[in-house]
């Protein structure tokens, strides 16, 4: 008896391998096909866009879009670990290539430019195609010729002279293929456990704070710094603009989803205003970013910044460094000045600080006057003695400051008090903040020189094809015949050579720094993100005027980052 039920044990012990064994093989085999997809797609993007830098022309992604969705379509038509999950794995491909794209950028385009973008691409879709093998025959992957190829590639396209700014770059660059490779396998095939502390961690929180001393500068052409960059300052416009730097407000809060395999690394996804509890401090498309930033010039405006789409990112807890490409939408509303008047300080009571046209609106206290206010708000203050909105149109009601130490006539402000005024538009902003230093560098092209950031314009005025197109040559914009009044846009140039009131500027660099080793749950640790970004035309004649849009932008943030489980 014993005997049979032993046997009968070992036979549905062996059932059960042979129901199991080719269940696994098959999830194994649609994961492996994801893989696979998305490392083709990541170097038919970076083919494409070599082919568009060898030629000074546009890329076309249209046909890596198309097959990328048919190869992963075809992979969930089996049985899969996971499903769904095309968005997630696109985002990352692309927001990928985004950030290539910008580490290796030269304007205008070259060869050498071509031959590294598309070394990364084959080296994408090389490292990807070894762990999808190594998945589906269960074993570990061999990078050695992916890795060889590569530096081969790297080596040969530097010999040539037209590297320009991104010569040396091959460390970086290869930082960035494998980061891409940790993070497609993570979501797709976690591999080795986390080992970020002792917890499994759930979000990445950077909360912006005071910042002090300097974090980049802007060079001539000889290399010779000529500006400064403070910390936690927002520049923005071409040399000829006459906007002062804008201080980045502590106590802002950006929450990532995290989600931590192979040892160190961490994967980034966009967390929803439901994850976080608030849309001032989630990173989906639509979440507020930051409190309300008042932009003080001859045209002060107020600039509210949202999540144009979900953040995508990575992280590394030994290193403590950040990837985020997180893109905004700045809606911008021309307010002039949100406290033209206010009810003195001194005898108004819970008037105090109030927007007012005539001494009655202050309460009738005696003493209590309406009174010219000399400093300019943009944005109306959340006021933090008597916590109520100080102008728009919630001038009065109760309020929570957007941030806590930043000082000034123009500070604190809060989304609980909107501008008034009118929205003359919404600026698309291209946010790729890291801890990594971030550097662009001007080009002198046929309309004007030292350009930072070239759209599609008339080439002997200011004025620019509506809606903006972003070009690097002006082969980009040789189909706007029409289009810039009576003239052509044929012309590839920003509003004014050089950068942030300076028009010998050549090259501008902010620096990032990671926070060092940071793990789940413990202390917040100090890091600084850094970017160095376009901005289009606002197409509103004052702003684009004072503000010499289009032109470049600039910001290093210091903060604070935590793990937290």
């Amino acid at each position: 008896m014993l005997k049979r039920s032993g046997s009968l044990a070992l036979g549905i012990l062996v059932l059960l391998s042979f129901a199991t064994g080719p269940a696994h093989a098959q999830t194994a085999k649609c994961q492996a096909a994801k893989i696979k997809a998305a490392g083709k797609k990541a170097s038919c993007l970076l083919s494409a866009e070599a082919k568009a830098a060898a030629k000074a022309g546009t890329a076309d992604f249209t046909k890596c879009k198309s097959k990328f969705m048919a190869a992963f379509t075809k992979a969930e038509a089996g049985t899969c670990a996971t499903t769904g999950d095309v968005t997630t794995i696109e985002n990352k491909v692309d927001s990928f290539v985004t950030e290539l794209a910008v580490a290796i950028a030269l304007t205008p385009p070259s060869k050498c430019q071509a031959a590294k973008l598309k070394a990364a691409g084959k080296k994408a879709s090389c490292l990807l195609g070894a762990e999808a093998k190594a998945l589906t025959k269960a074993t570990t992957p061999d990078f050695t010729k992916c890795k060889s190829k590569f530096m081969a590639a790297f080596t040969k396209a530097e010999t040539g002279s037209d590297c320009g700014a991104t010569a040396g770059d091959s460390a970086a660059v290869e930082a960035k293929v494998d980061a891409l490779d940790d993070d497609v396998a993570c979501e797709l095939d976690a591999g080795p456990a986390c080992a970020c502390g002792s917890g499994t961690p759930a979000t990445l929180n950077f909360t912006t704070s005071l910042g002090s001393g300097n974090c980049g500068n802007v060079q001539n052409s000889s290399g010779a710094s000529i500006q400064t960059l403070a910390c936690n300052n927002l520049l923005t416009g071409g040399g000829g603009g006459s906007v002062p730097a804008s201080t980045v407000p502590d106590h802002g809060t950006t929450i990532t989803k995290a989600t931590c395999c192979r040892n160190k690394f961490v994967a980034l996804n966009a967390a929803t205003s439901a994850d976080t509890g608030s849309n001032r401090n989630c990173s989906n498309t639509g979440c507020l970013y930051g409190p309300p930033l008042p932009i003080t010039s001859g045209a002060s405006v107020c600039v509210i910044n949202k999540v144009a789409q979900p953040a995508v990112g990575y992280a590394y807890c030994d290193a403590g460094s950040t990837s985020l490409n997180i893109p905004l939408n700045s809606d911008i509303w021309l307010t002039v000045d949100s406290l033209p008047k206010r009810c003195n300080d001194s005898s108004a009571g819970a008037f105090v600080g109030r927007v007012c046209t005539v001494d009655g609106d202050c309460g009738g206290a005696s003493g209590s006057a309406c009174v010219t206010d000399p400093t300019i708000q943009p944005c109306p203050i959340c006021n933090p003695s008597t916590l109520v909105c100080n102008g728009g149109p919630n001038d009065g009601m109760a309020c929570t400051p957007g941030s806590l130490l930043v000082t000034g006539p123009q500070w604190p402000t809060s989304h609980d008090c909107p501008p008034p005024g009118a929205l003359i538009g919404t600026l698309p902003i291209p946010y790729l903040l890291g801890t990594d230093a971030s550097s662009k560098t001007s080009v002198d092209l046929p309309s004007q020189v030292r350009v930072f950031c070239g759209f599609c314009g008339d080439p002997a005025n200011a004025v620019f094809h509506n809606p903006a197109v972003a070009c690097t040559s002006d082969a980009d914009c040789a189909a706007f015949t029409t289009g810039c009044g009576a003239n052509p846009c044929t012309a590839c140039k920003q509003r004014t050579s050089g950068s942030f009131g300076t028009q010998a500027a050549r090259t501008i660099t902010e620096n990032g720094s990671p926070a060092g080793p940071i793990s789940v749950g413990g202390p917040a640790k100090p890091q600084t993100l850094s970017d160095v970004f376009c901005i289009p035309p606002t197409f509103n004649g004052t702003i684009d005027s004072v503000g010499d849009l289009p032109g470049p932008g600039a910001v290093s943030i210091q903060g604070s980052v935590q793990l937290l489980p």
